[in-house]
């Protein structure tokens, strides 16, 4: 992992996934999953409620990383309040072939 950012190091398929949990006000909360500069999935939370509430958001998906891919986070919006508890918030991936 460099700067937020895990490398591939074995080129093939993996599975990736990602969760983030919010505590906020906002009715659209959601971010992108990055490979390298390019969105691979994407996650989105909607209410309708003026109040401070916790939800989560997951998402996963099968893609195939080259030697040297990166993988990353993107939030919609940069003003949410994330709960960055490694058991509530993560992301990662896992080679199938």
């Amino acid at each position: 992992m460099k700067n937020g950012k895990v490398e591939v190091l074995k080129p093939g398929l993996y599975f990736v996934y990602a969760q983030i949990y919010y505590s906020d006000k906002h009715d659209i909360n959601g971010y992108y999953v990055m490979k390298n500069d390019e969105k691979i999935l994407g996650c989105t939370s909607t209410r309708h409620q003026d109040t401070q509430a916790l939800e989560t958001c997951y998402t996963g998906g099968l893609t195939y990383f080259n030697f040297k891919d990166n993988l990353s986070i993107r939030g919609l919006d940069s003003n949410r309040f994330i709960i960055l508890d490694p058991v509530k918030s993560f992301f990662g991936l896992f080679r199938i072939s």
